[in-house]
């Protein structure tokens, strides 16, 4: 074997072997996406509709609230005909919002009162974390905000 011929081949393997690696550690990032995706998908499945019902009682307790501080128990009504969907109305400016969880994809639909540009919420998780939370055209939103938004809108006090 010439000198050429000997180094050509170590060049050779070398070559393979770092397009090897590169292949192994790009398989390893897909199955590693894989896993995440599965387990956010998990995490939606299991944890979506207790963020639904915690937002539903962030709303019912505000509601309660305004109305005592009120003086006026009728001011705010919050009734759930079914387990997801929230309707909300205000007796002062009768004003009707409709809040609809659907379980599949994981949204909340706002119908009626358009709450400023709020027409639907995402639930998914958060990036680099295990937690679920809400999401507006891919912006991070925090449920109390929403609640507070909706019902000043509700209540004609919104800007």
């Amino acid at each position: 074997m010439s000198d050429w011929s000997k180094d050509a081949a170590k060049r050779f393997r070398e070559k393979q072997r770092a397009e090897q690696e590169r292949l192994d550690k790009e398989k390893e990032a897909r199955e590693t996406q894989e896993r995440k995706q599965l387990l956010d998908a998990h995490t939606l499945e299991l944890n979506a509709p207790t963020l639904w019902t915690e937002l539903c009682t962030s709303f019912e307790t505000s509601c309660n609230e305004f109305s005592s501080d009120i003086g006026n128990t009728a001011t705010l009504k919050l009734r759930q005909p079914d387990p997801n969907t929230l309707e909300i109305s205000s007796q002062i400016t009768h004003l009707k919002l409709t809040a609809i969880f659907d379980p599949q994809r994981y949204t909340i639909a706002f119908h009626g009162l358009t709450v400023g540009d709020i027409k639907r919420l995402d639930i998914k998780v958060k990036p680099g974390s295990s937690d679920l939370a809400l999401f507006q055209n891919g912006t991070l939103v925090n449920p109390d905000r929403v609640v507070q938004k909706t019902l000043e809108e509700l209540l004609g006090l919104g800007s």
